[in-house]
């Protein structure tokens, strides 16, 4: 960790010139152990760069069990975001996402949805030309349904609203070309 720590102090005094087009990030919590992992905090993320304020987004996680007791999840964001140059090393952004998420229990193919729309406001530092780190808290608005074809209770199969703060302390590794 001090290595990896030292190499982004080394690589501070590079900020970027202009803009890149894309950027992939990574979920920080799935290789770095201090940081919050949440069921929610999606691993692999893309940003398309339209021009110098507004990106297209997306992110994806799939996380596969063959184990009978397993719950087997995957889900899929699309959004836009607007950025603002607080600096040349920092910048802040908001937007929006559309979400998708589904998560099936083997043993009995029960199996939950959740659609959901976010409202983020984000933090990026920039560390040289190709990398950076962010962070977006994220107000959600998120509708659960469950359907179990195997149960007889008429009340297995139900459906509810959540609205929420997420991704309090989320950080993301961001690699830019």
């Amino acid at each position: 960790m001090l290595i990896v720590l030292g190499f982004l102090l080394s690589t501070i005094s590079y900020s970027q010139e202009g803009i890149t087009k894309h950027q992939i990030g990574l979920n920080a919590s799935k290789f770095i152990f201090f940081f919050n992992e949440e069921a929610n905090n999606l691993d692999v993320s893309y940003r398309y760069s339209m021009d110098e304020s507004y990106s297209l987004r997306s992110a994806v996680s799939l996380d596969y069990s063959s184990d009978e007791n397993a719950i087997s999840d995957a889900a899929i964001r699309l959004g836009l975001d607007k950025h603002f140059l607080i600096s040349n090393n920092w910048r802040f952004y908001s937007g929006f996402d559309l979400g998708y998420a589904q998560g099936v229990l083997n043993s009995n193919d029960r199996t939950t949805r959740k659609y959901s729309v976010e409202l983020l406001a984000g933090f990026m530092f920039k560390i040289g030309k190709h990398f950076s780190l962010s962070t977006e808290p994220s107000f959600v608005f998120e509708r659960n349904t469950i359907h179990n074809p195997n149960s007889f209770n008429p009340d297995e199969n139900e459906a509810w609203t959540e609205l929420s703060l997420r991704n309090i302390g989320q950080v993301q590794v961001n690699f830019h070309f």
